[in-house]
């Protein structure tokens, strides 16, 4: 995507200095200072990025354990109290956690008055941007420039930011040796350095082209969040809540299907009920309490056929006594107690018929024969 840039320490009523970036990273609009009107045809289909003068920053390394942003918003402040010559309440921090190594923080930190008013000219003349960043961070490690208001660097051994000309002797006297500078067309800095790598390219220019190739910090933070980044969280906050609705909606569907098929299958398994309770109870018109009352049944049944089972048992035992006949084996099947008994002979076997039928107990004999001397016989018995 294109990238527009636009420099806020040159600013004017009606105008500022700006210049757009292909995709390819090549220039398409050269640097210029344009109308509000030209900026916003620039700025069509771009990613803007608004570069700040580190003039108007302090950046601090401090050593400090990463901290969640509401954890680290409160403490880092006055962690830097020390260093800071204003009120940490009227001050704005900016931090990120590409910027974090060796266990340091680096914070950008600057008045909120002149970030409030640096947002508010951006609103005020309708330029929408996606990062506010500082042109310290076009720098390389142990690089440092000349610009307008001084000397810019991005020393590791002793400082990062900008010292004013009147410094900038004093910094040198203690300067590294592996610290290399830069000059640019336009850099009026008064100050003669013998060291200086003279590029023939505008210091904005420059800085653009080193940009494009990092993520620089972006200063816009906290209260000072963009409305697009604000937005996209809201659209984030919206797409969770659509997510979350139609998850419970999904829920609901599934598990109304689900009711509609256990629905299906209870009336099945009632339709079934409906079939077996009628097979017990024909004369019935509504089927009430099912369980119950077939297992009632099934209990009085049993219990019916218990009573026949010990009452013929009962006769049986009386009548064989009496008739000296012997109970080789019975079964019961179907309210009939089949019995094989043996007797001395026939006359025998008759009377214990006899006695049997005395005692309102069915007798049908199936089978007699001799055998060793003695009668086997087959008799049926029912109530």
């Amino acid at each position: 995507m294109a990238t527009c840039f636009i420099f806020a320490n040159y600013f004017t009523d009606t105008t500022c200095l700006s210049l757009k970036f292909n995709s390819a990273n090549q220039i398409e609009a050269p640097l210029a200072h344009r109308n509000f009107s030209d900026i916003h045809a620039l700025q069509k289909d771009t990613t803007t990025i608004v570069i700040a003068p580190s003039s108007q920053f302090t950046l601090h390394h401090i050593e400090f354990p990463w901290l969640g942003e509401k954890k680290a918003r409160i403490a880092l402040p006055y962690a830097l109290e020390d260093r800071l010559a204003d009120n940490v309440d009227d001050l704005h921090f900016a931090f990120d956690r590409n910027y974090y190594s060796n266990g340091q923080y680096l914070i950008a930190v600057c008045k909120k008055t002149y970030f409030a008013e640096l947002v508010d000219t951006l609103n005020q003349h309708n330029l929408d941007f996606s990062i506010i960043t500082l042109d310290w961070f076009a720098l390389r490690n142990n690089e440092a420039c000349l610009t307008e208001n001084g000397l810019l660097i991005n020393d590791n051994h002793s400082f990062a930011g900008v010292l004013a000309p009147e410094l900038v002797d004093f910094y040198l006297k203690q300067i590294p040796p592996d610290l290399k500078i830069y000059g640019f067309t336009d850099s009026n800095c008064p100050l003669e350095l013998s060291n200086v790598e003279q590029l023939n390219e505008q210091f904005p220019v420059w800085v653009a082209h080193r940009l494009l190739t990092i993520k620089p910090l972006n200063l816009s933070q906290a209260e000072f969040q963009h409305s697009n980044q604000r937005s996209s969280l809201k659209h984030w906050s919206y797409a969770a809540a659509i997510m979350s609705l139609l998850w419970i909606l999904s829920v609901i569907v599934v598990n109304s299907i689900e009711i509609h098929q256990l629905n299906k299958q209870t009336k099945v398994v009632d339709a079934q009920i409906a079939t077996i309770y009628h097979q017990f109870f024909p004369q019935a018109q509504q089927v009430i309490s099912p369980k119950f009352r077939i297992e009632q049944l099934l209990k009085s049944q049993k219990n019916e056929n218990d009573n026949a089972l010990w009452i013929m048992l009962n006769e049986l035992a009386q009548s064989a006594k009496k008739t000296q006949s012997t109970i080789e084996q019975f079964r019961f099947q179907n309210q009939n107690l089949i019995v094989m008994v043996l007797s001395k002979d026939f006359d025998t076997l008759e009377a214990l018929q006899n006695d049997l039928q005395k005692a309102n107990i069915n007798v049908k004999q199936t089978q007699a024969s001799s055998h060793e001397q003695q009668v086997a016989g087959t008799l049926e018995l029912s109530l």
